[in-house]
Parts: structure tokens; sequence; C-alpha cells
């Protein structure tokens, strides 16, 4: 799927992600700092995901949203989530996580590919979407 760049842009600059997560009917929404868009994906390391990992396992459908202040912009993307222990996808979080200075190695990892994306920027396009 080719990515809008103002959409790879916001998740590169915005300091925190927030992932929303769901389970019988309960809403969670974490904000993730340990994160990375690499391609068509975004990656986060799963330190403290407790409650969100219950979530996933009953329920793999996410919400990734970001926002800007200057200028206001933002987007969410909803998608599967796939949980990595092990493998590549567990192994790039970790070599991000290095190449950050974090020696810490996670629980694991979070994989979430675009499948739909949203513009929450203010005004007529908010709701919007875009892929």
């Amino acid at each position: 799927m080719s990515i809008n760049p103002d959409v790879i842009r916001a998740f590169e600059e915005a300091p925190i992600w927030y992932l929303a997560t769901c389970w019988n009917g309960e809403p969670n929404v974490v904000p993730v700092g340990c994160k990375w868009i690499d391609a068509d994906r975004l990656l986060m390391a799963d330190f403290y995901f407790n409650k969100t990992r219950t979530n996933l396992e009953s329920c793999p459908r996410v919400a990734v949203s970001v926002g800007l202040l200057n200028p206001k912009r933002g987007f969410q993307v909803k998608a599967t989530a796939r949980g990595h222990r092990d493998g590549p996808v567990f192994e790039r979080v970790c070599q991000l996580l290095r190449s950050a200075g974090v020696d810490t190695i996670p629980w694991g990892a979070l994989e979430v590919s675009f499948e739909e994306v949203y513009v929450l920027d203010p005004g007529t396009n908010a709701g919007k979407r875009i892929t």
C-alpha cells in the first residue's frame, strides 16, 4: 500500500502514539513511546502492554492515532495488529531499541500494517478516509 507522505511524517514526528484496543465492549487506550514507522507498517515495543496484550488476544483490531500541534494535524490508522515474541519483527524492534540507546529487551513487539487511514485534522476533512 502506498502511504501518503504527510501520514508518514506525522507518525515520525509525533512523540507519542495512542494505541486503542477493545475487549468485550470495554475500550482501552495506551500511550506508546517506543515506536517506529518502518516501510509500510508501524512497530512498537511491548514493555508494559499487559491489559493491551490481553485485549489483542481477544480482538486484534486496533486504532493508532497521532496528533501534532504545529500545524494542527493528525491521523488514525485502523488495522489488525500482530504480536511477536521472536523472529524477524521482534529482532527488528530490538535492533531499533538498541540504536535508540535502549538495552532492555521488550516482552514482545507489535506490528500494525496500514489498512485504513483517516484524517484527524480540524475542519472539513475531519474523519475522511484517505487510504
